[in-house]
């Protein structure tokens, strides 16, 4: 089940092609120069594997939060204070403004962890873990998002929404392109070292942090 942003994939994959490539402001996104083509290769396909997984999850959870909760009008992947990945929830109050819970980058953790446990039981090889972690982080929320302070943000108007929302987005798409290019000049190395080539096996949600 999904989460992060409700464009279509095509335009999402699209516009993250030219992020990578160009990058929006100065250090946003790590740059793939003085690398070989392999590298630079795999480390585009695993960021941008990461976040359309990222994006199908994000969709999936804000339209099963929403037939719960018809306020919830987003929710999208970020980084804590502590760099860790997280999961924020959105919606609309009664006088127009908006309010953010943030969950707990352990919260995220688990629910990843019990995903990948459930999957590599099932009998059919590389069974996804999205659908299963979806509906862990969806039970998680619906229990959890708004019913308390932890975690909940002070209501803001569209406007700085929007602002804020593209500052965390630009980091959190900095900090997969940053994590990608690491795993790929890892993968280069250990593949010389055993006198192969790259083999990219199915990319699996993961937990990044602020990798660098």
């Amino acid at each position: 089940m999904g989460m992060f942003m409700s464009r279509s994939p095509l335009l999402f994959t699209a516009l993250l092609g030219a992020l990578v490539l160009t990058g929006c402001e100065d250090n946003d996104v790590v740059s793939y120069n003085n690398t070989g083509p392999e590298v630079e290769g795999e480390a585009r396909k695993l960021a941008l594997d990461q976040l359309n997984q990222d994006a199908e999850l994000a969709k999936s959870l804000r339209q099963e939060l929403a037939a719960k909760d018809p306020s919830v009008t987003d929710v999208y992947f970020k980084l804590d204070e502590q760099g860790e990945r997280t999961v924020v929830v959105v919606r609309e109050t009664a006088d127009g403004q908006l309010e953010t819970w943030e969950a707990p980058a352990s919260a995220l953790a688990q629910a990843e962890a019990q995903a990948e446990k459930e999957a590599g039981s099932q009998a059919s090889a590389g069974s996804s873990i999205l659908p299963i972690m979806g509906g862990l982080l969806a039970g998680y929320m619906l229990a959890n998002a708004f019913s308390n302070q932890a975690g909940r943000m002070a209501q803001t108007s569209r406007e700085a929404h929007t602002r804020e929302r593209a500052m965390q987005n630009s980091a959190y798409n900095s900090s997969v392109s940053n994590k990608a290019r690491s795993q790929a000049q890892q993968r280069s190395t250990l593949n010389r070292t055993r006198g192969g080539s790259f083999s990219s096996s199915g990319t699996r949600s993961s937990g990044y942090s602020s990798g660098s």
